[in-house]
Formats: structure tokens, C-alpha cells, sequence
């Protein structure tokens, strides 16, 4: 009966873990830059082109374009080197930083 219990408690942190997962991950929105200010606080993707770039140690902050206006991104992780004009896809957080809207990137992939 013990061997029971502790399978079901097992398999429901497992199923709760995965709705955290997928309420997270697998509802994002594509934006456009003209519709950020409505998104604080959630979840995006946006895509365009990088116009600027300031790439430290620890952090990388670079402009992307897209046909509505501009923003910033802020990348704290590991992520590849950005290239200036680059062609980009970026999933992260819409935060307001300092008055200014940027995105907190956890994942960047190029065109």
C-alpha cells in the first residue's frame, strides 16, 4: 500500500511539473515591437533584425527592429555571439526597465 502511495505522489508532482512546463513554454505569442507595452510581464516571441549590439561576460544587450518600431533584449545566459544586421527569433520575458520596454531573452536562434 506504502509502494502505492509513493508511485501516485510520484506520478502527480511528475503531471504537475509538466503543466508548470507547458502553461509556461507552449502558450507564447508571436508580437510585433508596436505591441509590447500590452505583453508586460508575459511570455513572447518576437523576431527581426538586429541594429545594435553591446555583448559583455555576463550579459548581452542588443537592439532588434522589426517593421513597427524597435527594443531592447537583454540575454543573461550563454547564448551565441549576435551579429550586427542578423536575422533573429528571441522567446523571453517583456519587462520595463528604467521606464523602457525590453525583453528578457532565454532563447535566441538566427534566421
Amino acid at each position: 500500500m506504502k509502494k502505492l502511495l509513493c508511485l501516485a505522489l510520484v506520478f502527480s508532482l511528475i503531471g504537475l511539473c509538466s503543466l508548470i512546463f507547458l502553461a509556461e513554454y507552449a502558450e507564447l505569442e508571436r508580437v510585433a515591437v508596436k505591441d509590447l507595452a500590452s505583453k508586460v510581464g508575459r511570455r513572447v516571441i518576437i523576431s527581426g533584425k538586429v541594429i545594435t549590439t553591446d555583448q559583455r561576460s555576463t550579459v548581452n544587450f542588443f537592439e532588434l527592429k522589426d517593421q513597427t518600431g524597435q527594443t531592447k533584449v537583454v540575454a543573461f545566459s550563454k547564448i551565441q555571439k549576435i551579429a550586427l544586421n542578423s536575422q533573429i527569433i528571441v522567446k523571453g520575458k517583456v519587462s520595463v526597465y528604467k521606464g523602457d520596454l525590453e525583453i528578457i531573452a532565454d532563447w535566441i536562434e538566427n534566421v
